[in-house]
Protein backbone atom coordinates (compact mmCIF):
# COMPACT_ATOMS: atom_id res chain seq x y z
CA UNK A 1 0.00 0.00 0.00
CA UNK A 2 1.06 3.57 -0.59
CA UNK A 3 -0.15 7.11 -0.30
CA UNK A 4 -1.30 9.61 -2.89
CA UNK A 5 1.35 12.20 -3.69
CA UNK A 6 -1.32 14.86 -4.13
CA UNK A 7 -3.38 14.56 -0.93
CA UNK A 8 -1.73 11.84 1.17
CA UNK A 9 -4.73 9.47 1.13
CA UNK A 10 -3.86 5.80 1.65
CA UNK A 11 -4.05 3.75 -1.55
CA UNK A 12 -4.17 0.06 -2.40
CA UNK A 13 -2.64 -1.67 -5.41
CA UNK A 14 -6.06 -1.82 -7.12
CA UNK A 15 -6.51 1.97 -7.22
CA UNK A 16 -5.96 3.69 -10.54
CA UNK A 17 -7.15 7.04 -9.18
CA UNK A 18 -7.05 8.41 -5.65
CA UNK A 19 -10.54 7.96 -4.13
CA UNK A 20 -10.11 11.18 -2.12
CA UNK A 21 -8.85 13.73 -4.67
CA UNK A 22 -9.16 11.88 -8.00
CA UNK A 23 -5.49 12.30 -8.88
CA UNK A 24 -4.31 9.50 -11.22
CA UNK A 25 -2.02 6.93 -9.68
CA UNK A 26 0.56 6.16 -12.34
CA UNK A 27 2.64 3.03 -12.02
CA UNK A 28 5.91 2.71 -13.91
CA UNK A 29 6.66 -0.33 -16.05
CA UNK A 30 8.05 -3.35 -14.20
CA UNK A 31 11.81 -3.47 -13.66
CA UNK A 32 14.11 -6.40 -14.40
CA UNK A 33 13.61 -7.70 -10.86
CA UNK A 34 9.86 -8.06 -11.42
CA UNK A 35 8.86 -5.41 -8.87
CA UNK A 36 6.69 -2.61 -10.22
CA UNK A 37 7.78 0.79 -8.91
CA UNK A 38 4.80 2.96 -8.19
CA UNK A 39 4.29 6.70 -8.42
CA UNK A 40 3.14 7.02 -4.82
CA UNK A 41 5.60 6.81 -1.95
CA UNK A 42 5.58 4.74 1.22
CA UNK A 43 5.86 6.87 4.37
CA UNK A 44 9.09 6.58 6.34
CA UNK A 45 7.29 6.92 9.67
CA UNK A 46 3.89 7.69 11.11
CA UNK A 47 4.87 11.34 11.62
CA UNK A 48 5.17 11.73 7.84
CA UNK A 49 1.65 10.29 7.48
CA UNK A 50 0.31 12.77 10.07
CA UNK A 51 1.95 15.65 8.20
CA UNK A 52 0.30 14.61 4.95
CA UNK A 53 -3.13 14.42 6.52
CA UNK A 54 -2.96 18.11 7.47
CA UNK A 55 -2.18 19.10 3.85
CA UNK A 56 -5.44 17.62 2.54
CA UNK A 57 -7.21 19.90 0.09
CA UNK A 58 -10.64 21.03 1.18
CA UNK A 59 -13.65 19.32 -0.35
CA UNK A 60 -16.97 20.82 -1.49
CA UNK A 61 -18.62 20.37 1.90
CA UNK A 62 -15.86 22.33 3.65
CA UNK A 63 -16.08 25.10 1.06
CA UNK A 64 -19.87 25.34 1.41
CA UNK A 65 -19.61 25.53 5.20
CA UNK A 66 -16.89 28.20 4.98
CA UNK A 67 -18.91 30.31 2.55
CA UNK A 68 -22.03 29.92 4.73
CA UNK A 69 -20.16 31.07 7.84
CA UNK A 70 -18.72 34.08 6.01
CA UNK A 71 -22.15 35.00 4.60
CA UNK A 72 -23.78 34.69 8.05
CA UNK A 73 -21.06 36.86 9.58
CA UNK A 74 -21.54 39.49 6.87
CA UNK A 75 -25.32 39.52 7.36
CA UNK A 76 -25.04 39.77 11.14
CA UNK A 77 -22.39 42.47 10.86
CA UNK A 78 -24.55 44.45 8.45
CA UNK A 79 -27.60 44.08 10.68
CA UNK A 80 -25.63 45.23 13.72
CA UNK A 81 -24.26 48.22 11.82
CA UNK A 82 -27.72 49.15 10.52
CA UNK A 83 -29.36 48.86 13.94
CA UNK A 84 -26.54 50.78 15.56
CA UNK A 85 -26.83 53.63 13.06
CA UNK A 86 -30.63 53.86 13.20
CA UNK A 87 -31.48 53.13 16.83
CA UNK A 88 -28.36 54.37 18.58
CA UNK A 89 -27.71 57.46 16.49
CA UNK A 90 -27.70 60.66 18.54
CA UNK A 91 -30.77 61.94 16.74
CA UNK A 92 -32.74 58.74 17.48
CA UNK A 93 -31.66 58.74 21.14
CA UNK A 94 -32.56 62.40 21.57
CA UNK A 95 -35.98 61.82 19.98
CA UNK A 96 -36.63 58.91 22.38
CA UNK A 97 -35.55 61.10 25.30
CA UNK A 98 -37.84 63.96 24.26
CA UNK A 99 -40.76 61.55 23.77
CA UNK A 100 -40.14 60.06 27.24
CA UNK A 101 -40.04 63.51 28.86
CA UNK A 102 -43.23 64.59 27.09
CA UNK A 103 -44.92 61.31 28.06
CA UNK A 104 -43.83 61.70 31.71
CA UNK A 105 -42.18 58.27 31.61
CA UNK A 106 -39.73 58.63 34.54
CA UNK A 107 -38.27 55.12 34.23
CA UNK A 108 -37.44 55.59 30.57
CA UNK A 109 -35.84 58.98 31.25
CA UNK A 110 -33.69 57.37 33.98
CA UNK A 111 -32.60 54.66 31.56
CA UNK A 112 -31.43 57.25 29.08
Amino acid sequence: MGYCRECGHQLTNEHEFCPECGHPVERKAGSSEGAAPQRYAEPASSSVDEGRQSVKPSNKKTKVITISVIAAAAILGGAYYGIDKTMMAPKAVSEKFIASVKGNDVDEVKNM
